[in-house]
């Protein structure tokens, strides 16, 4: 099938992120955000404040967290990304 370009999918995602999601966030709530591909790739790039040439080459890992500290205003105060430990590393 035809893939939705980055473009399209910030058009429709940053939308509901910023209508339903960040002010949940400034409100104080803890909110979990599970996604994918370019639909994550909009909501970093709008709140990292990236170009779409940088948000492109970022490489995201599948099934690690990125956790976000966002202030009353909705700016990032802190960013964390998680690394997974390896395959071999589990029990």
């Amino acid at each position: 099938g035809m893939s939705e370009s980055l473009k399209d999918t910030a058009a429709r995602t940053l939308p509901y992120f910023n209508a339903k999601i960040l002010p949940l966030v400034i409100a104080g709530k803890t909110i979990l955000v599970v996604a994918h591909g370019n639909s994550l790739r909009a909501i970093v790039m709008a709140l990292d404040q990236m170009t779409r040439e940088q948000v492109l080459e970022l490489n995201i890992a599948t099934g690690a967290p990125i956790i976000y500290e966002i202030d009353p205003h909705g700016a990032v105060l802190k960013k964390t990304v998680t690394e997974l430990p390896p395959p071999h590393a589990r029990i």
